[in-house]
């Protein structure tokens, strides 16, 4: 089990305050993030990471995500392209 909150300088990302110590997230649920501590928060800042405005545990999200990594991982979109799902035939 993780510890319930790190300091500031125990964390590898560069928190905002760094004389706060953080809970640690453990995992999310549709619009809810819930920390080491089973304390749950309504999580309506993500919206400036894009991808999770769609909400967390999605397995439809994850089974799709699954399939193209299988296929191909990652392609810098600047002289190639692939194409999308629904023209793959399984």
């Amino acid at each position: 089990m993780p510890e319930k909150s790190v300091a500031a300088s125990e964390t590898l990302l560069f928190p905002p305050e760094l004389d706060r110590r953080y809970p640690v997230a453990v995992r999310g649920e549709g619009v809810w993030l819930e920390d080491a501590a089973g304390k749950r928060y309504l999580d309506a800042m993500s919206g400036g990471s894009m991808a999770l405005t769609l909400g967390y545990g999605r397995q439809d999200l994850v089974e799709a995500a699954r399939k193209q990594a299988l296929r191909l991982s990652y392609v810098h979109n600047d002289v190639l392209t692939n194409p999308p799902p629904w023209l793959i035939n399984e």
